[in-house]
Formats: structure tokens, C-alpha cells, sequence
């Protein structure tokens, strides 16, 4: 039995959503999401978890935490085989040992985890069941071996973003956050303890910074394995007021600026169209591989012409991985080299068979309709929606048949 190794705070409650499917399965090789806290006390002034489903909290302060005693009872009783609870997709996923992401809604070592520790006690249970895993943080707390004495064996992975290297603007736009100069040092510290480490520009500020291989070239002398490079997104439901201190930290309106170089928006992000980033996507596409460093795009529509299947970076550098790769990304990433798309592979290959409706937002829901399988053909039979096959750059649909343009794709393929 896993014990708590710290007193729990009062004011927190129990967070009976720590664990649960990402929105982005339809692409995703790690769809499994795990979190410590609800909330993050970063208030990273861009931050796109803090406008997810028009949070009606204040993300910004930490509210629940996770229970580690009940990740530990769900992991043992699916591992195990004597699960006799109802955890469906979960437990399917597990079963398959698809590794988890630790940390895609908050950080998992912000400033509450000295005094509750959850972050700790859920490495430990997955240490425990070595279960493979990547966190993605910016704390000084991973540079302390009790932490990342955890990433010293096969199947894990630490990433650690940066929106900028510039500590005086980060201290405005990542306020609670230890400073870039700080996180390119524990990059360096981590990767000189033999860990698969992996870097983050999310977002990149551009076009207020336009000086992308300033930062690659800080990064790469850290000794990553692997850069995700992902533009800025602003959430179409974001508060104006966090949108405005945004706007003064940076010194322009970016949806403006969006506006006067070319933008796409849909149900949820305002964002630069592909061609905008198709320059910045190509710099450090070059440079990574001058490098010797795997490049990957977090960028939704150029998440297929990443180095990895997974945008995360991590089946080049760890076959422990066993990623879901039966998404829609291996018919795309397939036709790229096959000249031809097909996703009749998504009826062969491994598919989880239980209900995946509980996590998908209302309005993506099918009626009658549950299983992954379900929104796949979806996604392939509607192509105009979003996360369809065509909503990658380069992508199109034609004649009731998906193509590849690959005089758009030339230049980066």
C-alpha cells in the first residue's frame, strides 16, 4: 500500500478528473492525461488550460488535488488483472501500457507540491509499476534527486518549456515560474544525468521574438535529445483581461497583429495560418538536424512532418514507448511516404473497445456511437471539421479520397 508522506493541506478537495483522455486522441499517440493538481500557480499570462471549457474557478490558484491512493488501488487492480471496477477506456489503455502525460492541464511540481507532495507519490506508484511515462514542467523541483531519480530508467521522459529566454519578460509572463536562465540550466543538468530530455518552445512569441535560432541554439547546448517547437495560440474564450496584460508585456495586440499577417480561427484558438509558420517551422527543422537533435512540431496542422510519430519526441529515443499510434497520424505520416493515404489500418490494428464518450467534450459527442473507432471514421468522413485528415497542412480531400499536396510539402519533407 502506497502511504501519503505528507499532511494534506485543508483547503484543497480530492480532483476526481486527474486522470483522463486527451481532446487531441484523434492524432495523439499519448492520450492519456495525468495531473497532480487542478489549477497551476504559474499564471502564465498564455496559458491555454487557464480558458479551457471556460473554467468557472480560479485556475490560477490550486483547488484539488489527485489521490494517490486511488491511482495506485486503479493501476493495481488493471495490471494486475483483478480489476472489478469500471474504468473503460482507462483501463484498456493501461492495459496496452500506453504511457502516460504527465502534466498537460498544470504543472505537476508548481509551489504546492512541497507542501502536498502528490506529484511525488504518483511518481512513485508509476516507479513502482514501471509504467513509462514523460512530465512536462518548468520547476526547479525536477533538479532535485528525489524527482528525477525517477527518469534515470528506460520509459520516461522529462520535457521542459520556454516561451522566451528573456528572464525580465518571463518574469512578467510567466510570473511564478523559475526564470529561463534557471530551466536551460536543469535542461543541462538533467541531460548530464544520462535522462531523455526534451525541450518546449511553446509557445513561441512569434512575431514579437524573430530570433528563433537564439533560442535553439541556447537549447541544443543543454544536450536535448529532442525540440518541440509550437506558435503561440491565443483561445478564442480567453479573458480579455489576461488577454490585455499580454498585450502590455509584449507591446502589441497579437490577435491584431494575427490579423494584419494572415490568420485562421476556429471554435477555439486564434492562430497564425501554416504558410506564416512554415518559415519558422523550416529554421528549426535545419537546424535540428545540423544539430543532430530530433525536431517536432506541436503546431496541430504540422504535427506530420515531425521526426517522431508522436510530437512529443519520444519513440526515436526510447522503444519502451509503446505509443497508440493507430490514429489518424499513421495514415497521414504513411501516405507521405506511400505517395497514397489510407486508414483502413484503423479496422486491423489494435483500437480500444470501450466508451470513450465520457471524455470528449458534449459537443463532440455521436449519438449512439462510443468507441474510438467511432470518432476516427468521423473525422475521416467529415473532413471540413477539425483534427480531420485535412486539417494538416498539406492534406486534402479530393474526390471522396485524402491527398497528399506535396508541392506545399516540398520544402519541408
Amino acid at each position: 500500500m502506497i502511504r501519503l508522506s505528507v499532511p494534506r493541506n485543508s483547503i484543497v478537495m480530492p480532483y476526481k478528473n486527474y486522470i483522463g483522455i486527451k481532446s487531441l486522441f484523434y492524432f495523439c499517440p499519448l492520450p492519456l492525461r495525468l495531473d497532480s493538481y487542478r489549477g497551476c500557480a504559474f499564471g502564465c499570462l498564455y496559458c491555454f488550460s487557464h480558458s479551457l471549457n471556460n473554467r468557472n474557478y480560479d485556475f490560477f490558484k490550486v483547488s484539488d488535488i489527485a489521490d494517490p491512493t486511488h491511482f495506485n488501488r486503479l493501476l493495481d487492480r488493471i495490471i494486475s488483472g483483478k480489476n472489478n471496477i469500471n474504468t473503460g477506456i482507462l483501463n484498456d489503455f493501461i492495459r496496452k501500457r500506453i504511457p502516460f502525460h504527465f502534466g498537460t492541464t498544470s504543472d505537476p511540481l508548481q509551489p504546492i507540491e512541497l507542501s502536498e507532495g502528490v506529484t511525488f507519490e504518483l511518481l512513485s506508484i508509476l516507479d513502482r509499476y514501471n509504467y513509462p511515462f514523460v512530465l512536462s514542467t518548468k520547476s526547479a523541483l525536477i533538479g532535485e534527486q528525489k524527482y528525477y531519480s525517477f527518469f534515470l530508467k528506460k520509459g520516461t521522459a522529462i520535457q521542459i518549456s520556454f516561451s522566451t529566454l528573456d528572464d525580465d519578460l518571463a518574469s512578467i509572463i510567466e510570473p511564478n515560474a523559475p526564470s529561463p536562465s534557471n530551466r536551460l540550466k536543469l535542461l543541462s543538468l538533467l541531460s548530464q544525468k544520462g535522462i531523455w530530455c526534451i525541450a518546449r518552445i511553446q509557445p513561441y512569441l512569434y512575431p514579437y521574438d524573430t530570433n528563433l535560432e537564439r533560442i535553439l541554439l541556447a537549447i541544443s547546448q543543454t544536450g536535448v535529445k529532442s525540440i518541440i517547437l509550437e506558435h503561440l495560440r491565443i483561445p478564442t474564450n480567453s479573458k480579455q483581461s489576461q488577454r490585455v496584460k499580454l498585450w502590455q508585456a509584449l507591446g502589441m495586440n497579437v490577435i491584431d497583429e494575427y490579423n494584419s499577417m494572415g490568420i485562421k480561427y476556429s471554435r477555439v484558438n486564434y492562430e497564425l495560418k501554416s504558410e506564416l509558420k512554415m518559415k519558422n517551422i523550416r529554421i528549426a527543422q535545419d537546424f535540428c538536424k545540423s544539430h543532430n537533435i530530433q525536431f517536432c512540431s506541436g503546431d496541430n496542422d504540422f504535427h506530420h512532418i515531425s521526426d517522431s510519430v508522436c510530437c512529443c519526441g519520444l519513440d526515436c529515443g526510447d522503444k519502451s514507448f509503446n505509443l497508440y499510434d493507430s490514429n489518424l497520424m499513421k495514415g497521414i505520416r504513411n501516405g507521405l511516404k506511400m505517395k497514397t493515404i489510407d486508414f483502413n489500418y484503423i479496422y486491423t490494428d489494435w483500437q480500444p473497445n470501450s466508451s470513450i464518450s465520457e471524455h470528449i467534450n458534449s459537443q463532440c459527442r455521436i449519438n449512439k456511437k462510443h468507441k474510438i473507432i467511432d470518432f476516427l471514421e468521423k473525422k475521416i468522413d467529415t473532413p471540413s471539421s477539425s483534427n480531420s485528415p485535412a486539417s494538416f497542412y498539406g492534406i486534402e480531400y479530393k474526390h471522396n479520397e485524402y491527398h497528399v499536396n506535396f508541392d506545399l510539402l516540398k520544402d519541408l519533407l
